[in-house]
């Protein structure tokens, strides 16, 4: 059985609730226990319900964050390389021919930004061809 994931996300469906009541729709029950008493008032029964169900979403979230830190721990032990891959590895001619229109525009005094609208390229890569010819 899933819990919510985090108390504001609870909090915020009862407020939803509270506000269902106000409007003149009936109390939500949950699992047999009405959040809301016959007066209108928050039926006490369902606030420990609900904030039981809460604690258990925390611990759960807790009990993930762990075991996420622990494969990652096991990994780096191991020797895996984590997170992004690294950029180009083509070499320096190679990479500049293959933006050569970039290289184009940038020796003929574009700035980045001209440069990558004209050649229909991103910002990025434009500044990446920049670093490596100024290299």
């Amino acid at each position: 059985m899933r819990f919510p994931v985090s108390l504001a996300k609870t909090a915020s469906r009862i407020n939803s609730w509270k506000r269902w009541k106000n409007a003149g729709y009936p109390s939500i029950g949950m699992q047999g226990i009405e959040t809301l008493l016959a007066n209108g008032k928050r039926n006490p029964a369902s606030g420990i319900m609900l904030a039981l169900l809460a604690e258990m979403a925390r611990s759960e979230v807790e009990l993930l964050r762990e075991r996420i830190n622990s494969g990652l721990d096991e990994a780096r032990r191991k020797g895996v390389k984590l997170g992004r891959p690294e950029g180009t590895t083509l070499d320096r001619e190679v990479f500049l021919q293959k933006h050569k229109e970039i290289v184009r525009l940038l020796k003929a005094g574009q700035s980045v930004r001209n440069a990558a609208k004209i050649a229909s390229k991103g910002i990025s890569t434009v500044q990446r061809v920049k670093r490596v010819l100024c290299s």
